[in-house]
């Protein structure tokens, strides 16, 4: 198998990828930032002899300052990153006395292997892709091949430089910006989940406010990316089970026309208290959100019909929550799905090992307290 990860632009392409402009404009506002902390009471401009602050600048712009320095952080941590696995690559390479490219293919080769099972059961997850279901057959395995392929090998290359930093063997100096924490309020209404499975709706060790760990994620049922987080969650869940709950709120975006109806679908069903298994239902299908798909699922979780039409009908209490989850949604500046908060902090990309990341340290910080 030939893995051609030879060069930093295509690890950068690989999650850390940025604009340059924004880039550049990072790069601006962490000097700035850097420059005046710690005096945060640096003035930074004067209206009729009238000074303001940088800190009440950031104050004011906090997410956006934050997403800024965090860009820039990112620079740091991908050149980092390049230039680790350059290094690792050519330090076994020298052990085997091989050339790197030829150390590199054997390394991937021996690590990475792609079942027919899994093949076949990812083409059943995306039969209804629009653009894979118009290849020929033996195409879409190829497709399907070549995306498993390169998603197990940025999982390779993201252990090599977790095993790396791990051993010390590679050490960011610079440390992370300090994003802003976000205050988010549980509510009774929340649809809550401490574990894998959709019957997981009570509490193992910690409840409520309690709760070690709590993940709140804005999304959108026909949001693609949305559902794609779904196997990273269940694993979270999996993981830390009894450390963590999962709550999810709507942000059905406007321009999914059935984003709205598959969220009311939700909760009706959680009035029957089977709102995770109508979620499953939902994502699983977001290719099929009419209404007549969505009373199909409601007959397979294996509602209360009459009680799921009559709510359907009228949905006014569903709505009222929805534009609820809708309206903490804006004050915490979510804009767009998924966006995951764990312990009011919003997760600058929602995989794994972010989220993984995040949640070590909030239980490291729950040790110390």
């Amino acid at each position: 198998m030939k893995v051609s990860y030879t060069t930093p632009s295509r690890w950068l392409a690989w999650g850390f990828g940025l604009f340059s402009s924004a880039l550049v404009f990072a790069q601006s506002v962490g000097d700035i930032a850097t420059q005046a902390a710690p005096h945060d009471n640096t003035p930074v401009y004067r209206i009729e002899g009238k000074s303001t602050t940088l800190d009440v600048v950031k104050q004011k712009n906090r997410a956006a300052f934050f997403k800024q320095q965090e860009e820039a952080w990112n620079l740091i941590q991908n050149d980092a990153y390049n230039a680790y696995l350059e290094s690792f690559w050519a330090k076994k390479a020298k052990e085997k006395n091989q050339t790197v490219e030829k150390f590199r293919e054997g390394y991937f080769n021996q690590h990475i292997k792609i079942s027919d099972k899994e093949i076949k059961s990812t083409l059943e997850k995306f039969k209804d892709h629009p653009q894979l279901s118009k290849l020929p057959a033996k195409e879409q395995e190829n497709q399907v091949r070549e995306y498993l392929k390169d998603r197990e090998s940025r999982a390779l290359m993201q252990t090599i430089i977790d095993t790396g930093m791990k051993n010390k063997e590679l050490e960011i100096l610079v440390q992370r910006p300090e994003e802003p924490v976000h205050e988010l309020v549980l509510s009774e209404k929340d649809h809550m989940r401490y574990g894998p499975l959709s019957t997981d709706t009570k509490p193992v060790k910690c409840e409520g406010e309690k709760c070690l760990v709590k993940i709140y994620e804005y999304s959108d049922f026909e949001c693609p990316f949305c559902s794609r987080i779904m196997p990273d969650a269940k694993r979270i869940l999996e993981e830390y089970k009894g450390q963590v709950v999962w709550i999810t709120r709507d942000f059905p975006l406007s321009f999914h026309q059935r984003a709205k109806p598959a969220a009311i679908a939700a909760k009706c069903a959680s009035y029957q208290d089977k709102y995770w298994d109508m979620y499953g239902e939902l994502f699983n299908n977001q290719h099929n959100l009419s209404d007549a798909d969505i009373e199909k699922y409601a007959k397979n979780i294996k509602l209360d019909m009459n009680q799921f039409q009559a709510c359907q009908k009228a949905p006014k209490m569903a709505e009222e929550r929805i534009a609820e989850n809708m309206q903490t949604a804006t004050q915490n500046d979510v804009s767009g799905t998924p966006t995951v908060f764990i312990n009011g902090r919003r997760l600058p990309a929602v995989q794994y090992a972010e989220m993984k990341r995040v949640i070590d340290e909030e239980l490291a910080k729950k040790k110390k307290s």
